[in-house]
């Protein structure tokens, strides 16, 4: 099985790298550099691809971000490139770039608790309580000895 969490990863390197060009330069300098244009076009197609592989209910945890938007700008990118200008390039840089990556962060710290490492359950014997819970049998699963479920 896949790890859930790799399109979000994905999206965080993408929008990581939309704020660099941001960073370093203007609008005005954005639109008369083809490299820049296009580097910043495979970005956001790239997020709008690794959005498609998000879990629907996922997505339906943030409803104020535009996923349709997100994903529909994808489609554009592959099928109609030359309708997309820069200025709608720089938009999704300077304007929403950081209210995704917020999203995003958000997404994963929500997935990333629920997992325990087991290699914590040796070093610190109080998560053992929180690990023998139902919602973490899935820890054990790749443990090569199963844990005591009491102390004599």
């Amino acid at each position: 099985m896949k790890d859930k969490l790799i399109p979000l990863h994905d999206i965080l390197r993408e929008v990581a790298f939309l704020k660099d060009i941001r960073d370093r330069t203007t609008y005005e300098a954005f639109k008369d550099d083809p490299a820049d244009v296009r580097a910043a076009s495979y970005s956001v197609l790239v997020i709008s691809e690794a959005v498609r592989r998000i879990p629907e209910d996922w997505l339906t945890e943030h409803p104020d971000t535009p996923w349709r938007a997100i994903k529909t700008i994808g489609n554009k990118l592959r099928h109609e490139y030359q309708r997309v200008s820069e200025v709608i390039l720089w938009g999704i840089i300077a304007d929403h770039s950081d209210s995704l990556k917020t999203v995003i962060e958000a997404m994963m710290a929500q997935r990333e608790k629920k997992k325990i490492n087991p290699s914590i359950l040796f070093k610190y014997p109080w998560v053992w309580g929180r690990a023998l819970s139902p919602a973490y049998k899935h820890t054990f699963d790749m443990l090569p000895c199963q844990p005591a479920t009491h102390l004599d």
